[in-house]
């Protein structure tokens, strides 16, 4: 919520989202390290547990291993979206060739055509509805964005890939993309959604957002 720095210390105000529970260690509410003068200098003098507190810079580089950045995509004069809402299941639980899946074909995974007038930039968002909990999901999933005239994905191509997201079971995961000038527009860019495991072992439900600034598009399944 805010940055500041007191005496030296360089402090970060921060809000837990729930409303409730915060750091107990120093410049907490009940820190000894408050004096009335620090207190003053960046007016904090509540000590109840809203969710509110104060803690150094350090031990929140010790205590935090991630940090999540939330981006309103609600504000449609900057942002139009294309939502896709499909699941693994069937033929198209294919998978993705690996040690455990040696024969997958990608092809047979679920592919999108993404047709773009004119250069722009974007954001793809994966998410994956079977939960095992608020972080993880049942399943892994894996996105792919390649330039490849709209033609099936049938393996990797690092020269062709825009964007990639996984194989990863975060249930909700994201990367920036930009379809630049060098490509002839109007083009059309193949997105491949796949799981890791063939048959029903990998079945699972996702949903797919791209977020083009300032541009629309359009879709279609390709397989």
């Amino acid at each position: 919520m805010k940055l500041a720095e007191v005496d030296g210390n360089k402090l970060m105000q921060i809000r837990n989202p729930w409303g409730r529970g915060e750091w107990n260690g120093d410049w907490s509410d009940k820190s000894s390290k408050w004096t009335t003068r620090n207190r003053n200098l960046l007016d904090w003098h509540e000590k109840k547990d809203d969710g509110i507190f104060w803690i150094d810079i350090n031990d929140y580089v010790n205590e935090f291993d991630s940090i999540y950045v939330c981006r309103d995509f609600t504000d449609e004069s900057l942002w139009k979206t294309i939502e896709i809402n499909e699941g693994w299941h069937g033929s198209y639980a294919e998978g993705l060739p690996n040690a455990g899946n040696p024969k997958a074909k990608m092809e047979k995974s679920p592919q999108y055509g993404i047709t773009v007038t004119k250069p722009c930039k974007a954001v793809v968002v994966l998410r994956l509805k079977d939960k095992k909990n608020m972080n993880a999901a049942k399943h892994y999933g894996y996105l792919n964005i390649q330039a490849n005239g709209g033609n099936l994905i049938r393996a990797p191509n690092k020269s062709k890939t825009l964007g990639t997201i996984g194989p990863s079971n975060n249930v909700c995961a994201a990367c920036e993309i930009e379809f630049n000038s060098k490509y002839s527009y109007p083009c059309t860019f193949t997105m491949i959604v796949s799981n890791m495991e063939h048959g029903k072992k990998g079945e699972g439900e996702y949903q797919v957002c791209v977020y083009l600034k300032d541009f629309d598009a359009t879709h279609c399944k390709l397989n």
